[in-house]
């Protein structure tokens, strides 16, 4: 494993800004709330997504589409604090030459701590927040040569930081969640230094 290597990138050898329209993620608050807040509200969300990296044109995509849950707890001052887990499929690329061929494949898994604070207006919630965690990435590519078929692989580790902005649309019990992030990250771990990522989601304030 090398730390802060992920044939993507999230924070690496460059800062690139990013939007990262990321989709309705686990665990945001997703409920809808009373105008004043007199007690800790916990809350849950779980939402699918899908991502990419506008800056890495000559590299496989290890983000695609994925699924994310989120759990959380927003204060009566309005502040939430909230974790988040994210696991991206990736996508793949194939190539043929003469006497060969190779299919590389590449996933991404996130986990981040968050912290933002809660605006609210007609029952729709508007909900910036800033998170930090890490980035994992896995690549595993396939090779035909005379001999048949070789496998080899490589993970990385590295730290993501993002901001969002979290919608939050009421619908009876639960609610919609949407979402847009930006995140930087080593450059090995998110391709280009940024992602962008879109998704929906529903989730519950218990």
């Amino acid at each position: 494993m090398v730390f802060g290597r992920v044939g993507g990138g999230v924070l690496g050898g460059r800062w690139v800004g990013g939007l990262v329209w990321a989709g309705v993620l686990g665990g945001w608050p997703l409920v809808a709330r009373a105008e004043e807040r007199v007690e800790v509200a916990y809350s849950g969300s779980v939402g699918a997504l899908y991502g990419g990296l506008p800056d890495a044109t000559d590299s496989v995509n290890p983000y695609g589409a994925g699924l994310g849950l989120r759990l959380g707890l927003t204060l009566p001052q309005r502040t939430y604090v909230g974790v988040s887990y994210e696991h991206f499929f990736g996508d793949s690329v194939s190539t043929f030459a003469d006497g060969g061929a190779s299919h590389t494949a590449a996933t991404t898994e996130q986990l981040q701590g968050w912290m933002g604070y809660e605006f609210q207006r007609g029952g729709v919630v508007a909900l910036p927040c800033f998170g930090a965690g890490a980035a994992y990435r896995t690549d595993e590519t396939l090779i035909a040569n005379a001999r048949g078929w070789e496998r080899t692989g490589d993970d990385a580790l590295g730290v993501v930081v993002s901001a969002a902005l979290l919608v939050l649309v009421p619908i009876g019990p639960v609610s919609l969640l949407l979402e847009a992030r930006y995140a930087i990250g080593p450059e090995d771990v998110v391709a280009g230094g940024q992602a962008m990522v879109a998704g929906a989601g529903f989730g519950a304030e218990l």
